[in-house]
């Protein structure tokens, strides 16, 4: 899976500030996403 750095500072960041999410949710939702 190839994850982009833009992606991950406009999507993963927010969305961790607003609700912080167990490092395994994360990478669950990167998974689903990104794959």
């Amino acid at each position: 899976m190839r994850i982009s750095g833009h992606f991950s500072d406009c999507v993963i960041l927010p969305c961790t500030r607003r609700r912080p999410l167990p490092q395994s949710a994360v990478w669950f939702f990167l998974g689903n996403s990104g794959s």
